[in-house]
């Protein structure tokens, strides 16, 4: 019922709410705005790569065993999908940045063996001195497969936190792309 103003990610927050890749609070509001945790996403991309483990080791200290999120964070971990911030935390609680987003959308493709077929001609993003090398290779593939846009300004604001509307358009972007 909130998605008024989103309608430019409504059908990838539909799509992927019929799938069982993102949900709502149940009570019909989904908080597009709000940015996305780490732990958010990280069970969103195993539900969506299907890698879901729960005999999964947690190799991170702020990651208790009984939370909710416990099980994706070690099955992310065990499959390659993601690393944690340091070598003892996984960094819950934090929100996923624009470029993050891109680095583990870009991964989960690759581990679902999804081709990004190049459709667009590469942009140069106005803030482009300021995506982190670890990205740039990620957010190059991801905007030239029509998945990942900047914004209006010619932006792409990598160190912005990824609201849940734009990580659904990223994610359902991913799955338009499997055969």
């Amino acid at each position: 019922s909130d998605l008024n103003g989103f309608e430019w990610a409504k059908e990838s927050i539909e799509d992927l709410f019929e799938r069982k890749i993102i949900s709502g609070d149940g009570s019909g509001k989904f908080y597009p705005e709000n940015n996305t945790t780490r732990e958010e996403l990280v069970k969103m991309l195993v539900i969506m790569a299907d890698v879901y483990d729960a005999t999964a080791e947690l190799p991170f200290n702020d990651v208790p065993k009984g939370a909710w999120f416990a099980p994706y964070i070690a099955s992310a971990v065990q499959t390659g999908l993601v690393n944690g911030i340091s070598s003892a935390e996984f960094g819950v609680a934090v929100n996923v940045t624009r470029e993050d987003i891109a680095v583990l959308a870009y991964r989960t493709a690759s581990l679902m063996k999804i081709d990004l077929p190049e459709s667009q001609e590469a942009k140069v993003f106005s803030d482009r001195d300021s995506i982190s090398e670890y990205a740039r290779e990620a957010v190059t593939e991801l905007q030239q497969a029509g998945i990942l846009n900047g914004y209006e300004d010619a932006s792409f604001r990598p160190k912005a936190p990824a609201t849940r509307a734009e990580v659904a358009v990223i994610l359902n972007g991913i799955l338009s792309k499997a055969k």
